[in-house]
């Protein structure tokens, strides 16, 4: 294809980009006449960058700015040790417009991450461009806010390769269902008054209005009490869609929090749901269903149908990025083949975002066997040259459950005991047989072996995680009986945790369940400490193991377009005969 024409299916392309891309619904707004538009795409140059390519390092003189037509971009600070994500960069995208603003340096990188077709404009396509039309510098400029103000939410848990793209708190109808209980409690005493008042017409009139006031304070206070706690305990919830997940913070006020979220590629379906309520307030609820995490529900929240478009183009945006990560392997494999390395650029951060990271954690640390029996760890790490093995046990309050009649057992039959052995403690009087000794003596005995029983029990029943595995053990006191069941990460459909009430909400007491396939459906570590960190952990591994096992693929995958190459180049350089 000549020249001339390409050059003017570019121009017809960015046009239609220009007329069409939602993001750009603000720039065309800013034109007095839209015939600019055609102008303005007719002064562009076009070029195709390949991945790891820098179009703009930072503190270099802006002078030019783009508009992506294909691909994706990144935006980079790599003003600290460690390079910083400030955003990502999709079709209809203006960029290096901050630079062009106040003809300053590039405050930032901007590389290419996916395969990119931009739009090239100089400095004097800027000035043509700001002089039609003076909204057009304040559609720049509030552009350029937005993208420093994107960059710098942040939230706790944020990691360091992502960009907050969206996030929302719940409507006021999730507070105003939680005044029922409110309302009741006013309500009460006016009844408790009616009622009284019908039985006895006197009534009102023959009691003090302090004693009035004394009854009904206590009722209008804890109705103040709960509704305020509610007001604040409504408040504090945090709905986030980043560049990499979404996270759903769920904060109990003076108890902590509980946190969700689920990797954009993990997302299989988001689901809009209302109720009359909703429809009244203008709320909604989004049932995100995933892949690994179960299901996340941001409900009754504000903005749910912008939440829920939002979700799915960033999936859209994270997957074409584990598409183009596969990609730049295959590159690098082929540019060590043909021995041009140094001819191909290096993206400075990875090229998509790893699904999970591990922390790595201290080795519990050990004393004698006999001492570490006696220590009632909930949950023990153990770093081996094999990996990282991580133990767990049930919470201390099922270990105080089952150990608080034996315990009760034994300090009553010890203090009997040491009652009979000094007379003028209660209830013994100046004599005590020899036989009441022995037997209180067999007493203590009896409820320490009765307290080890269900210490023992307690200890030995135990869930262990290791970086392939996940191990069951279940067993009875003194391992009279003792079953032990593994599963692999490749039968694992999903993983997701249960808190069954309230009071394990405030002690942090609940379940994980761990969906297997096979005929042993589910693992489920039983009323574990924190178990929101415990299906982290589960998860972070089980994804970690799909990430090596999906990268052994494509290696394997890769190997056979290599060997194919390197055939193609030994028969193409044969001497001839």
């Amino acid at each position: 294809m000549d020249e001339p024409r390409q050059y003017a299916e570019d121009v017809q392309e960015l046009v239609q980009l220009l007329h069409e891309n939602k993001t750009l619904d603000d720039f065309r707004d800013a034109f007095s006449v839209q015939l600019h538009l055609q102008e303005f795409a007719g002064r562009a140059t076009f070029q195709v960058h390949e991945q790891g390519t820098q179009i703009f390092r930072r503190g270099q003189t802006g002078k030019t700015f783009c508009l992506v037509m294909e691909g994706q971009l990144r935006a980079v600070d790599l003003s600290g040790k460690e390079p910083r994500l400030l955003g990502y960069l999709p079709v209809g995208s203006f960029v290096g417009e901050g630079a062009m603003l106040g003809k300053q340096m590039r405050s930032a990188t901007v590389e290419v991450v996916i395969r990119a077709k931009l739009a090239w404009f100089t400095e004097a396509d800027w000035d043509w461009l700001i002089s039609k039309n003076s909204r057009l510098r304040v559609y720049f400029e509030n552009l350029a806010t937005r993208r420093n103000a994107q960059a710098s939410i942040d939230f706790p848990g944020r990691q360091w390769d992502e960009v907050v793209v969206a996030s929302t708190k719940r409507n006021i109808v999730a507070y105003l269902a939680t005044l029922f209980l409110p309302i009741v409690l006013l309500i009460l005493p006016v009844l408790l008054w009616l009622v009284a008042f019908i039985f006895d017409p006197d009534f009102l009139s023959n009691i003090s209005a302090g004693l009035l006031v004394l009854i009904t304070v206590p009722f209008l206070f804890v109705a103040m009490v709960l509704a305020v706690f509610n007001y604040f305990d409504w408040k504090n919830d945090d709905f986030i869609v980043t560049t990499k997940r979404v996270v759903h913070i769920e904060r109990f006020l003076f108890f902590g929090e509980q946190r969700e979220d689920a990797p954009l590629t993990r997302i299989q379906d988001v689901t809009l749901l209302s109720d009359l309520f909703d429809y009244i307030f203008d709320s909604d609820t989004l049932k995100i269903t995933t892949a690994g995490v179960g299901v996340i529900v941001f409900d009754h929240v504000r903005q749910a149908e912008h939440i829920q478009r939002t979700i799915f183009q960033e999936r859209k945006r994270a997957m074409a990025r584990v598409t183009a990560a596969d990609t730049a392997v295959l590159r690098q494999k082929l540019a060590n083949q043909i021995e041009v390395v140094d001819q191909v650029e290096q993206n400075v951060m990875a090229v998509a975002e790893s699904e999970a990271t591990l922390t790595k954690q201290p080795t519990t640390r050990h004393y004698a066997p006999i001492i570490d029996y006696f220590i009632p760890r909930i949950k023990e790490v153990n770093n081996t040259k094999d990996g990282t093995v991580i133990t767990w046990r049930k919470h201390y309050y099922v270990l105080l459950v089952d150990i608080a009649l034996p315990i009760l057992a034994l300090l009553i039959s010890l203090y009997l005991f040491l009652a009979s052995l000094v007379l003028w403690l209660p209830p013994f009087g100046p004599a005590v047989a020899w036989s009441v000794h022995l037997l209180l003596g067999i007493a203590i005995g009896a409820s320490y072996f009765w307290y080890l029983v269900r210490y023992d029990d307690w200890s030995k029943d135990v869930y262990m995680l290791t970086d392939s595995r996940i191990i069951d053990i279940e067993a009875a006191a003194f391992r009279i009986r003792r079953s032990r069941r593994e599963g692999t990460f490749d039968n694992i459909q999903s993983v997701y945790s249960e808190i069954s009430n309230l009071f394990y909400k405030l002690i942090n007491l609940g379940d994980v369940i761990i969906e297997t396939a096979g005929s042993e459906e589910t693992f489920t570590f039983e009323k574990v400490f924190d178990p929101a960190s415990v299906r982290e952990e589960v998860f972070n591994r089980w994804a970690i193991y799909q990430q090596k096992q999906k990268e052994a693929m494509r290696d394997a995958t890769n190997q056979q377009v290599m060997d194919a190459v390197t055939e193609y180049h030994n028969l193409t350089h044969q001497p001839s005969p």
